[in-house]
């Protein structure tokens, strides 16, 4: 199957995927930080504020890390010793979507099926312990935005799911590690599982707003990226750049404190800021929006008369 062409080297207010994994940038000591976490770790605990960027990091990096990884080990014509889970699914009955999610997971990542024949019945603990020793390695369980398992599952009492998760977090000998990422505003959340693991806030990482360096590179490297692809993969062929002055101008405005989002349902730029960190999401708006006027104008270059004309 032929890739579809790429029209834009930035995703707007989308969070990154694996796919756009080539295009992600400013983040990598973040990643490293938390990819080291998760190996080392039963449990790690990732939190930071609404649109931080945690799930790109995970999936976009983390899960494209261990991706890599995995491609390296088996064209080394070695068995890989990790597998990496992304869920986010948290309606309904979570056991069965998870379930779901690592044996689609494995086949994907490793081209075998090591769930499908286990009984409907299995615990989670022991399904890790079964696919882990089938596989011969560990996985690493990423349980993210779960802020919404306690949004469709509020009862004060622990669930099932929480239950046998708890089991499986305790569980010194599993093949298998946890991160739990959630926005810090429902971090106290995670009381209800105190009682079930005694170690619960023992490892946690915060992920903070891009710092003024690590914007620059979420601004230039895409760019750069998007120039290195083949034409035919470009929906725009040709060599793009970026005006110097336009990227402070970016970095400038998308302060935290200076754009205020959600008042009277529209976006207001703040009179002043001292912050010195980046607000992504806002970031990411401008230059998605940026990329597609230039295109309309027929311009491969991002101007800063451009966007002080949006």
């Amino acid at each position: 199957m032929t890739p579809s062409k790429v029209e834009s080297p930035f995703v707007g207010l989308v969070p990154y995927t694996e796919d756009d994994a080539q295009f992600f940038f400013g983040r990598e000591r973040d990643q490293q930080r938390i990819l080291a976490n998760l190996f080392a770790s039963r449990l790690t605990i990732l939190y930071g504020a609404s649109g931080v960027g945690k799930s790109s990091v995970l999936r976009a990096g983390i899960v494209q890390e261990v991706r890599q990884r995995i491609a390296r080990a088996r064209a080394a014509g070695e068995p890989p010793e990790i597998a990496v889970v992304y869920f986010n699914d948290w309606k309904s009955d979570v056991l069965h979507r998870l379930r779901a999610a690592i044996g689609n997971a494995l086949v994907s990542l490793l081209g075998k099926d090591y769930v499908s024949d286990l009984p409907p019945s299995v615990s989670l603990e022991d399904l890790l312990v079964a696919t882990g020793t089938r596989m011969g390695g560990d996985l690493l369980l990423i349980l993210d935005q779960f802020e919404e398992y306690f949004l469709y599952h509020p009862g004060p009492a622990p669930d099932e799911f929480a239950l046998q998760f708890a089991r499986a977090a305790n569980h010194t000998g599993i093949p298998a590690n946890f991160l739990i990422s959630l926005r810090d505003d429902a971090v106290s959340r995670l009381d209800r599982f105190k009682p079930l693991i005694p170690n619960l806030f023992s490892n946690y990482l915060r992920l903070h707003h891009l710092s003024g360096d690590d914007a620059r590179d979420t601004i230039l490297k895409p760019v750069q990226a998007y120039n290195a692809l083949p034409e035919e993969r470009k929906s725009t062929p040709g060599t793009f750049t970026v005006e110097p002055e336009l990227v402070a101008m970016v970095i400038d405005q998308a302060h935290t404190g200076r754009v205020l989002l959600g008042q009277v349902g529209k976006g207001k730029v703040a009179s002043t800021s001292t912050a010195t960190a980046v607000e992504t999401p806002y970031l990411q708006l401008v230059m998605t929006r940026l990329w597609k006027e230039e295109l309309r104008l027929t311009s491969h270059t991002l101007r800063c008369a451009t966007l002080r004309e949006l």
